[in-house]
């Protein structure tokens, strides 16, 4: 297992999974989902956490699914994104 954390607007994100085995569940993923519907890919699954918290957050997308509030919520995304760090817990 590898968890994956990462910072924006001073919070603490983090994700675990094996992303070699596609049925492991990721955690601290609020919708519960596997590795396979990642793609196996870490970066995707931090990814939908952040634009989660977004949502959370108040922002809005349109029918597009771009940023009602324009780039500036792209590029904390892809910073917090840039800064992600993997520890293994085994």
């Amino acid at each position: 297992m590898t968890v994956y954390t990462t910072e924006m607007f001073g919070d603490v994100f983090e994700i675990e999974a094996d992303f070699s085995q596609a049925s492991c569940p990721v955690s601290g993923d609020h919708a519960g989902r596997q590795v396979a519907d990642f793609g196996h890919d870490p970066r995707a699954a931090m990814e939908a956490q952040l634009e989660y918290y977004m949502l959370m957050a108040g922002e809005s997308r349109d029918e597009d699914g771009d940023w009602l509030a324009g780039e500036g919520v792209s590029a904390l995304i892809k910073n917090a994104l840039d800064g992600m760090v993997a520890r293994d817990t085994d």
